[in-house]
């Protein structure tokens, strides 16, 4: 899975999507506002639209670009060969294939994580997660669910609130607990962010 960063350069938007390693994998184009840039990034990870991925015909260009309405959106890195951009673009393809989402395009320093995905879920739109520090740990929740989480290190309590979400979904959906009217708030909630929202 690929994280994806939106940055801000030059007042222009833009998000860029990073490997395990932190290496560029493809970019967007640069939007007028964060906003725009969000919503085309969500667009693009719920495949609400249809996408062109074209992959680059010269005997020395090894990448490829996906267009909308004939609009270039993004643009991939350069790889070894066409072989290895060809299984790339089927993996891109293949469901959720971003962890979560970075936003550092705020002038002020503030940085804001979305999860997209966990490994059984996926949701309509990015769901925010609150990161605090409290004694040398990171704090990571998302209040509306009632969920916390706590480590020393970020993608640790990334990792462990996306294991959250996971059991909330057992115990909301799939176990056949009776729920407390917290809990049916809670639940209604969750199912209005989930993209496959037929479970009940």
């Amino acid at each position: 899975m690929y994280t994806c960063e939106i940055i801000k350069e030059d007042n222009n938007f833009r998000f860029e999507c990073l490997d395990y390693r932190g290496f560029s994998v493809f970019r967007s184009i640069d939007f007028d506002s964060r906003e725009r840039a969000l919503s085309n990034l969500n667009d693009y990870i719920n495949l609400d639209s249809e996408y062109v991925y074209e992959v680059c015909e010269g005997d020395d260009c090894h990448y490829f670009k996906i267009t909308l309405n004939g609009v270039l959106l993004l643009e991939s890195r350069s790889f070894d060969d066409k072989e290895s951009v060809y299984d790339f673009v089927e993996n891109l393809k293949g469901g959720c294939v971003i962890s979560h989402i970075i936003d550092k395009s705020f002038e002020d320093g503030d940085v804001y994580y979305y999860l997209t995905c966990t490994s059984g879920l996926q949701f309509k739109s990015p769901i925010k997660i609150t990161i605090e520090s409290e004694d040398n740990q990171i704090v990571a929740s998302i209040p509306e669910l009632n969920l916390y989480s706590y480590s020393e290190d970020l993608r640790e309590v990334i990792d462990e609130i996306k294991f959250d979400l996971d059991d909330l979904f057992d115990d909301l959906f799939v176990k056949k607990y009776k729920l407390s009217s917290k809990a049916k708030l809670i639940k209604e909630e969750f199912e209005s962010k989930l993209k496959l929202n037929g479970v009940s």
